[in-house]
C-alpha cells in the first residue's frame, strides 16, 4: 500500500513538474538529424547505454531532462543517472542547489552521482585533498557496474564544463566555451565504463540573450531555450580507443554558436 501511495505521489509530482516546465520555458529541440541516428541505434539495440553531455550555463540547463523524455526515452524504460558536483550537493555550500537537485532527482527517479571536479582539488577554497576526484570516479564506476549487472540500460547525463563570461555583463550566448576544462574531464573514461554506449552531445542556447546562473524564470513570459544535438559517437567496448576527448569535445563545439566557441575555433 505504501509503495502504491509513493508511486501515485511521484506520478502527480512528475505531472506537476512537466506542466511547470512547459509554463516557464519555451523549449525548442532542433531536429538536425543527429538525434535520429541516436534514436535508431537505441531502437535497434535497446540494451545500449546512453551518455548525454552538454555545455553548462545555468541551473535551467536541467531542461535537458525534457529532451530525454520527449525524444529518447518516452516510455521511461532506462535507469537515469545525473552526475553532479559533490561540493554543491553540500547544504552548507549551496543550500538552494542541494535541495533543488535532490527534489528533481526524487521526482524524476534519477539517481544523483556526486563527483569531485579536478579543478576543485587544486583550489584550496573547496577543501578537497589530492586523490578525492579519482575516488569519486571509482565510486561512480561501482554505481554503473552495479546497475549493469541487473541488466538495466543506463542514461547518464553530465555537464562536463562551464562557460565563462568574457565580461561581467556578457549575455548567455556570449559566454565562452571552456574547451580545456572539458578536456580535463573523465568523459572518455566514463564512456569505457558504460560501453557499449552512445555519446550524444547537446548544446544549450538561450537565444534571447542575458541569463543568470539560476533557473531563469521570468514572470509574464516563457524563457526561450534551444537544444541543439551534436553528432553522436558510438563506443562499442572498453578497448575501443577510437573515442577520445578530442572527438567528444569536437562534436560539441561543432554545433556551438560562433560567439560561444573558444577563440581558436572561431
Amino acid at each position: 500500500m505504501s509503495q502504491e501511495i509513493s508511486r501515485t505521489l511521484r506520478e502527480h509530482s512528475k505531472s506537476f513538474v512537466t506542466s511547470l516546465v512547459e509554463k516557464v520555458y519555451d523549449i525548442n529541440i532542433v531536429e538536425n538529424g543527429n538525434l535520429n541516428a541516436t534514436r535508431e541505434r537505441l531502437a535497434a539495440s535497446p540494451e545500449t547505454n546512453l551518455l548525454i553531455y552538454a555545455n553548462h550555463l545555468a541551473w535551467s540547463d536541467l531542461v535537458i531532462f525534457e529532451l530525454n523524455k520527449r525524444m529518447l526515452d518516452p516510455e521511461n524504460e532506462r535507469k537515469r543517472l545525473l552526475v553532479c558536483s559533490l561540493w554543491y550537493l553540500k547544504f552548507g555550500n549551496s543550500p538552494i542547489y542541494a535541495a533543488g537537485i535532490r527534489l528533481i532527482g526524487a521526482i524524476t527517479k534519477t539517481e544523483l552521482v556526486p563527483v569531485v571536479q579536478q579543478y576543485m582539488v587544486s583550489d584550496p577554497r573547496y577543501g578537497f585533498s589530492e586523490g578525492e576526484d579519482l575516488a569519486s570516479f571509482l565510486a561512480m564506476r561501482r554505481t554503473i557496474n552495479k546497475i549493469r549487472k541487473q541488466g538495466i540500460p543506463i542514461t547518464l547525463i553530465e555537464y562536463p564544463e562551464g562557460h565563462r563570461a568574457k565580461k561581467d555583463n556578457s549575455k548567455g550566448d556570449e559566454m565562452e566555451f571552456q574547451e580545456e576544462e572539458m578536456k580535463k574531464s573523465a568523459l572518455d573514461k566514463v564512456a569505457k565504463v558504460l560501453a557499449p554506449v552512445i555519446l550524444q552531445p547537446i548544446v544549450i542556447i538561450y537565444p534571447e540573450g542575458r541569463i543568470d546562473r539560476g533557473l531563469n524564470i521570468v514572470l509574464g513570459r516563457r524563457t526561450k531555450i534551444m537544444l541543439v544535438p551534436g553528432k553522436p559517437v558510438f563506443q562499442e567496448n572498453r578497448n575501443d580507443d577510437n573515442v577520445n576527448l578530442d572527438i567528444i569535445t569536437q562534436n560539441l563545439t561543432d554545433v556551438l554558436l560562433p560567439k560561444m566557441r573558444p577563440q581558436a575555433r572561431r
